[in-house]
């Protein structure tokens, strides 16, 4: 049994125009809502055995709040250029190439290619994954190399406005 949890980074700031898209970081309510939703895991007493992370600003940003705040440590962190300006097909390869011995993934990107790869590799249909929200997924599998909507069970999604 694997663990799959798909996470959209937080909220980020368009206060700067000139900004390339890469490099846009958090604004302040992404970073709270970033604290929320990893305040919500800790609870859960979550803690994956890989991070992999678009190298975008605002998701490494997004993750390095999980990280302290779960203190899972920094080692569990690598960042993978294909996550980032994605698709619902590279996603999927990413999660492929995992190393069997991993049990529980967390990936970290952007929209629509976590809810595409959701609807099209999982068939799940989640309207939109907003900024924050956190799906996990349940995989019947000792590989990551054949994730399927076969061996994939949705537990949920988990919106910052659903905490307290």
């Amino acid at each position: 049994m694997k663990k799959l949890c798909l996470m959209r980074h937080a909220k980020s700031s368009w206060e700067y125009p000139e900004i390339a898209d890469h490099d846009r970081p958090l604004n302040e309510k992404g970073i709270s809502d970033a604290y929320k939703i990893s305040k919500y895991l800790l609870s859960l007493d979550f803690n994956p055995d890989l991070i992999i992370c678009s190298p975008s600003v605002r998701t490494y940003s997004t993750a390095k709040i999980l990280i302290e705040t779960l203190k899972c440590g920094y080692q569990k962190l690598s960042f993978n250029t294909e996550i980032y300006e994605s698709n619902a097909h590279k996603i999927s390869i990413a999660i492929n190439n995992t190393n069997s011995n991993i049990s529980s993934l967390l990936l970290i990107g952007h929209e629509p290619s976590l809810t595409d790869f959701c609807a099209q590799f999982l068939q799940i249909n989640l309207l939109k994954i907003p900024t924050s929200g956190f799906v996990f997924i349940d995989v019947e599998s000792n590989s990551w190399n054949n994730i399927n909507h076969n061996n994939s069970k949705f537990l949920g999604l988990t919106k910052v406005s659903d905490l307290k």
